[in-house]
């Protein structure tokens, strides 16, 4: 469930299952070192489907959040998945398109603290 919902934040396409068996695989290690309030608000934003891209913007600081470890994880082992390369490379043919999709990404990315701040005082995330 959780890795499902992960994906859902940072791709728009379906979980392919050789990611998801990654996934799985990659977390044995990455939970080796889990703060336990960070564990719980990673559940909880998985049990209420909410907006992990946004929270983990909110919730980024120095030493990386479990849910950045996570998020990070998850695009690392798609970057090197059948079907994700287009996630990862440019395909803006022209400066215009491409100053268009810069420009674009800088308002979603604000938009994105903006929820991510609202939703962590919501659900009081750690």
């Amino acid at each position: 469930m959780e890795a499902i919902c992960l994906h859902r934040a940072l791709f728009d396409c379906p979980l392919h299952p050789m990611l998801l068996e990654r996934y799985a695989q990659a977390m044995q290690h990455v939970l080796l070192q889990v703060d336990a309030q960070q564990n719980l608000t990673v559940q909880k934003i998985g049990r209420l489907q909410l907006d992990a891209e946004a929270i983990e913007l909110a919730l980024r600081r120095p030493v990386p959040h479990l849910l950045t470890r996570k998020l990070h994880a998850l695009a690392i082992l798609a970057e090197s998945t059948e079907g994700y390369h287009v996630y990862f490379a440019n395909r803006a043919t022209t400066r215009f398109a491409a100053f268009a999709a810069l420009a674009h990404a800088v308002l979603r990315t604000v938009w994105k603290k903006l929820l991510g701040r609202f939703l962590v005082w919501r659900h009081d995330l750690v």
